[in-house]
């Protein structure tokens, strides 16, 4: 159904029928009691696409977050998503926190700290990516290709944005 949205979307055609398919899959994921967040993301991002923001909090906002509140990761994905949106942060920024709290691991201070510099939190963003860096380390060491330079980018364009202030 989100591929078949997304087609026309993409089309900038048949929106109506785009914003059907995604209400029907809403109904199927109402009906399912755990439905996973990627199934939450992928309808979401399709109310997104279509300016429909009050369908895309109604279904991935924060009552799903507050749902999710002892799954560090469902919190993270919650709080990723809403950051790549630029919509929704502080309620991502709660979530990251919560995540973070819950089990503090490279990619959810990531996250804290990406939500925290969008909302101009720059101190709290800072401790969280350098965070981030500091767990993602001993892995880069670890695993061939695995990387922090995103993880660093982020602290040098927190620390940019902190001298331009």
């Amino acid at each position: 159904m989100t591929s078949y949205a997304n087609f026309w979307i993409d089309q900038g055609k048949n929106l109506a029928s785009a914003e059907e398919m995604a209400d029907i899959a809403t109904a199927a994921i109402k009906a399912k009691k755990d439905a996973p967040s990627y199934y939450l993301t992928q309808v979401a991002t399709v109310y997104g696409k279509l300016n429909k923001d009050d369908k895309a909090l109604a279904l991935y906002g924060p009552d799903q977050a507050k749902k999710s509140w002892d799954d560090y990761s469902a919190l993270y994905s919650y709080a990723s998503f809403w950051t790549r949106q630029d919509k929704n942060l502080e309620s991502a920024a709660e979530a990251a926190r919560r995540s973070v709290g819950l089990k503090s691991e490279y990619y959810n201070n990531f996250v804290l700290g990406q939500v925290l510099f969008k909302l101009k939190s720059y101190d709290d963003a800072l401790k969280a990516a350098e965070k981030a860096v500091e767990l993602a380390k001993p892995l880069a060491a670890k695993y061939e290709g695995f990387t922090t330079a995103q993880y660093d980018n982020l602290v040098k364009q927190i620390k940019e944005a902190m001298a331009k202030k």
